[in-house]
C-alpha cells in the first residue's frame, strides 16, 4: 500500500463529510484513510463509525481525548502504507493529490512531497506555494537553499511549518511523530517536521495546490489559551536539541519570538483583564527574552519592525496595544 491518510477527528462535526469525501473521491486506489476518533463529544463518532460501513478503506480509531499529536500518533501506529499523509479533519485533499504525489514518489523517490496549500473561507482563495522553486532537492542542496528557510529567515520567509499537504515516508516519519510531546498543541507540527527535514535525503517540492485548509476563526490553531506559553518552552526546547549548521539557533530565535507575536495578536481585544497578567510573567522569561532580545529581522511592515522594537525592550503592554489598535483598524478587533 502506497499512501496512509491519517485524519485526527475532533468537534469538526460541519466539516467531516467534506473532508473524507474528498479523500476517498481521490483517484486513486492505493490507499487506507485512518480515522481518529480523539473522543469527540459531538456527531463525528457515528459519522465516521458510518463511512468504516460503507467502505473498506476506512479504519476507525476511537481513543479518550489527548489532542492532536496524540490522536496522529494513534493514526501512524495503525497505519501500512508507505507513505503518510496527514489531513486535518476541517480540511480537505485537493482532487488529484493522491495521483500527483505517487507519480513524484515513482519519478524522483523522495522521502517527503510538500504541494500548495489553498486556503479558503476567508474570503476568495488563496494559493501559496513553499518559498524555493519546485523540483527535487537532495542532500547537498537541501542543505544549501532549504535549511537557511526551515523556521524563519530574516525577511520572514520560511518552509511551510505544516504536516498537512505533504506525503512523508512512514519510516522516517513515524520516530519523529512519536518523539513529540503529546502535551503540545502549539508548534506541534513543527516538533516534528524538523526532525524529519533533518533525516531526509530527498525532497520534492510541487508548485501544485495539493490541499485544501480552511480558515476558520474559531478553530483550535486560532485560539489564545495561557498554557500555550509552556508549550511553547517544551517546541523550543525540542529545537534547540536540533543542528543545522550555522545560522540556526537565529532562527530559533526568530521562530520564537514570531511565536510571541502570534500568540499577542491573537487576543480578540487587548486591555485590562483581556491579556492575562500571567502571559507577561512567560514573556519576560529568560528562556524567551533572550531570544527576544538576540532575533534580527530585516524587510518587515512598519507595524511588526515597531512591535519587534517594543517587546524586546519589554514593553509588551506597548506591543498589545500596538497591534490592538492595527486589528481595529484592519476591524479584525
Amino acid at each position: 500500500m502506497l499512501f496512509s491518510v491519517i485524519v485526527p477527528v475532533y468537534k469538526v462535526e460541519p466539516y467531516l463529510r467534506g473532508c473524507v469525501d474528498s479523500i476517498l473521491a481521490q483517484a486513486f486506489p492505493d490507499f487506507e484513510l485512518i480515522l481518529v476518533d480523539d473522543g469527540s463529544p459531538d456527531g463525528c463518532p457515528g459519522i465516521c463509525d458510518a463511512y468504516a460501513a460503507q467502505d473498506r478503506r476506512v479504519q476507525v480509531l476511537h481513543k479518550p481525548n489527548g489532542g492532536l499529536v496524540s490522536a496522529r500518533q494513534a493514526g501512524i501506529q495503525r497505519a501500512r502504507g508507505e507513505f503518510v499523509v496527514n489531513v486535518d479533519g476541517d480540511d480537505a485533499l485537493a482532487p488529484g493529490m493522491l495521483k500527483r504525489a505517487a507519480a513524484l514518489i515513482r519519478q524522483e523517490d523522495p522521502d517527503v512531497v510538500s504541494f500548495a496549500i489553498t486556503y479558503t473561507g476567508a474570503g476568495p482563495d488563496v494559493t501559496q506555494s513553499e518559498p524555493l522553486p519546485e523540483g527535487l532537492y537532495g542532500r547537498a542542496r537541501k542543505e544549501r537553499e532549504l535549511y537557511p528557510l526551515l523556521l524563519m529567515a530574516p525577511d520572514m520567509r520560511h518552509m511551510f511549518w505544516y504536516l498537512c499537504g505533504k506525503a512523508i515516508r512512514r519510516s522516517l516519519l513515524f520516530p519523529c511523530q512519536m518523539a513529540v510531546d503529546p502535551r503540545i498543541s502549539l508548534g506541534e507540527d513543527v516538533a516534528c517536521l524538523m526532525p524529519v527535514y533533518q533525516r531526509a535525503e530527498r525532497v520534492c517540492l510541487s508548485g501544485e495546490a495539493g490541499y485544501r485548509c480552511l480558515v476558520r476563526p474559531g478553530s483550535d490553531s486560532r485560539a489564545f489559551r495561557l498554557v500555550q506559553f509552556e508549550q511553547m518552552l517544551l517546541v523550543l526546547q525540542s529545537l534547540e536539541k536540533l543542528d543545522f549548521g550555522p545560522g540556526w539557533q537565529e532562527q530559533v530565535d526568530r521562530y520564537s519570538s514570531f511565536l510571541c507575536f502570534v500568540m499577542m495578536d491573537s487576543v480578540p481585544a487587548f486591555g485590562p483583564g483581556r491579556f492575562p497578567d500571567a502571559a507577561f510573567d512567560y514573556l519576560k522569561r529568560p528562556e524567551l527574552q533572550t531570544r527576544l532580545r538576540r532575533a534580527r529581522f530585516s524587510g518587515v511592515t512598519p507595524k511588526t519592525r515597531l512591535a519587534y522594537w517594543l517587546m524586546r525592550r519589554g514593553w509588551y503592554r506597548a506591543a498589545g496595544a500596538l497591534l490592538h489598535v492595527c486589528r481595529r483598524l484592519k476591524g479584525r478587533g
